[in-house]
């Protein structure tokens, strides 16, 4: 354990110090922060539209209490009056509302004033033309609202399990769900991308400059092994929670931002259920140490740094097939899909996805999630004892060569050591 913890020690220490690490880490900030400066500016620029309105009494009254950050209705005695306030640029706008049922109305919107939609304005007459209507036909307070009641729609997703029973959910709570799971598959690609290049990378340069030997003097090849997986997943962790603390200091300053608050509401969190939760999140750590096992394997098969790319090209390849096939469950359950959701390194990107659009149970994904955990063990015990062979072994040909030349040995030295 000290010599892992020595590993693990050297490797978080020197990524956290270096520029490329923290280029990781920043460019995504970066970029969040530009896009969110220019949302924010660009509400903030937009200022509120002065409508200036012209009609009776009653319609004034009614208009002004609907008045919003977006327009504002001021009140104003005759046209002539409005006019002028038009003029000395007071206002932006005048509308001109004609009192007889149904009503009609003019606007006359200056040139260089805020802009303000025909259907803004229409929206805020319908319920005072639809109130004066009523009152002509003396329906009662009941009556009208029960004629101003929208129709209600309850909108439920139908699933069928593989004994052909129905089941059904809420649409609201699918679409946070989906939502959840496609950030999560987000950053399970983007992790890959970086983390992966970053593991082979870091073996193979150890390798290239033929300092292994001396440091398999001093650690075996086993703690070597586990100590760099730690120390990457040590990095990821607080590049995660760098974002978080980035994702609640913009919560903190951006809340009352009117964009924010509508994001926020159109968010039910009361339907991230523990059982979605759980498997998202067990599903993202698995399969994130799966391709970092993974990726530490096929680099140590490399022989020099320049061929790393080699090495993470099938971590690639594997992890956009996942990431291409979450993107399509949502094109709904086949029989190719269901296989896949079973197999390790494409079933912790894909289940979150499928269970977020209730196309498979709890009980199938955390099925998927215990296939992926148990060879998860095999493959990190299968990867450490080949990490032995590979370390120091050095080999121009292709990596596809080298994985089957590494197991060939893998399985001499084993067959020698029962002998």
């Amino acid at each position: 354990m000290n010599a892992i913890r020595i590993v693990f020690n050297q490797v978080f220490r020197k990524n956290i110090k270096s520029v490329s690490w923290w280029s990781i880490v920043l460019s995504p900030l970066i970029m969040g922060a530009i896009m969110f400066g220019i949302v924010y500016y660009m509400n903030g620029a937009v200022k509120t539209a002065q409508v200036g309105v012209v009609a009776e009494a009653p319609i004034q009254q009614g208009l002004a209490r609907q008045s919003s950050a977006a327009t504002k209705y001021r009140t104003y005695p005759s046209q002539a009056a409005a006019e002028k306030a038009l003029k000395d640029e007071t206002l932006d706008g005048i509308l001109v509302v004609n009192a007889k049922t149904p009503y009609t109305a003019r606007y006359l919107g200056r040139q260089d004033g805020q802009s303000v939609s025909a259907k803004t304005l229409t929206t805020a007459l319908s319920g005072l033309n639809t109130a004066a209507i009523a009152q002509e036909l003396h329906l009662t307070g009941p009556q009208l609202t029960k004629l101003l009641t929208a129709p209600k729609v309850t909108t439920r997703e139908v699933t069928f399990s593989q004994s052909g029973r129905m089941q059904t959910k809420s649409g609201a709570g699918s679409d946070t769900r989906n939502a959840v799971a496609t950030i999560l598959s987000i950053l399970f690609y983007g992790f890959l991308l970086s983390y992966g290049t970053m593991t082979a990378q870091e073996i193979a340069t150890e390798k290239g400059s033929r300092i292994e030997e001396m440091i398999l003097a001093a650690i075996s090849a086993r703690s070597q092994f586990f100590g760099k997986i730690l120390g990457i997943m040590a990095l990821m962790v607080v590049q995660v929670a760098l974002y978080g603390a980035a994702i609640g200091g913009t919560y903190l300053f951006a809340r009352n931002n009117a964009t924010v608050r509508g994001v926020l509401q159109s968010i039910d969190l009361s339907m991230l259920d523990g059982t979605f939760i759980a498997a998202a999140l067990g599903f993202f750590i698995v399969g994130i140490l799966s391709y970092t096992v993974l990726s530490a394997l096929l680099g140590s098969l490399v022989a020099t740094q320049e061929q790393a790319g080699q090495a993470t090209m099938p971590v690639l390849m594997l992890s956009l097939i996942g990431y291409l096939a979450s993107i399509m469950a949502v094109n709904g359950s086949t029989p190719l899909m269901n296989v896949l959701s079973y197999i390790p390194f494409l079933g912790p990107m894909i289940m979150p996805s499928r269970l977020a659009i209730g196309q498979v149970s709890g009980g199938e994904a955390f099925l998927s999630l215990g296939v992926s955990t148990a060879f998860l063990i095999v493959f990190a015990w299968l990867s450490a004892k080949m990490y032995e062979t590979n370390v120091l072994a050095y080999s121009d040909s292709n990596i596809w060569h080298a994985l089957r030349q590494s197991w060939d040995i893998a399985r001499s030295e084993r067959r020698a050591s029962h002998d």
